[in-house]
């Protein structure tokens, strides 16, 4: 065919289908590689905006953690000034208490001023008890205290609650 001999003749159109089969393979490749960087500039596009995101919802919590803690710390302040009135107010009322029965039992009218050894506080003995009007203080504390810290932890639940 066309004067030629059958090995150049063959060497023709295998070089022929050679550069096909490459041009075929390279647009194949080309476009694999269009797709997997439409992929990747998508991914980073994602990526960017779930950071700002992420970001975003940082400032917030952090915005929410200021508020909470500054919320916590007038609780606080509001329930040990809330205590320390009250006691102040159950202490005055206890002393109130003694010298009138004090002023009454024995016709003076003032209460003498308690030492280290009044018969309010417990003895070194490790059988004293303490005078009934020490034991009603006492427990009159302590109820206050514990009102006061059941008060407190109710209103730090109710913030928790309102919190997301």
């Amino acid at each position: 065919m066309f004067g030629l001999t059958p090995l150049p003749m063959y060497a023709i159109v295998f070089l022929i289908f050679s550069n096909v089969c490459t041009f075929l393979f390279w647009q194949f490749a080309d476009s694999k590689a269009d797709r997997q960087e439409a992929i990747a500039l998508k991914c980073a596009a994602e990526h960017k905006a779930t950071m700002a995101q992420v970001d975003s919802m940082g400032r917030i919590a952090k915005e929410h953690a200021k508020e909470k803690e500054a919320e916590h710390a007038k609780n606080s302040a509001e329930t040990s000034d809330g205590w320390a009135a009250a006691l102040g107010v159950v202490r005055a009322d206890a002393a109130r208490r003694v010298r009138e029965s004090a002023s009454r039992s024995a016709g003076s009218g003032s209460v003498p001023e308690a030492g280290p050894n009044r018969p309010g506080n417990a003895e070194t003995n490790a059988d004293a008890i303490p005078a009934p009007e020490r034991v009603a203080q006492d427990c009159a504390e302590t109820t206050v205290t514990a009102n006061f810290l059941q008060t407190y932890i109710e209103r730090l639940e109710k913030i928790d609650e309102r919190s997301p």
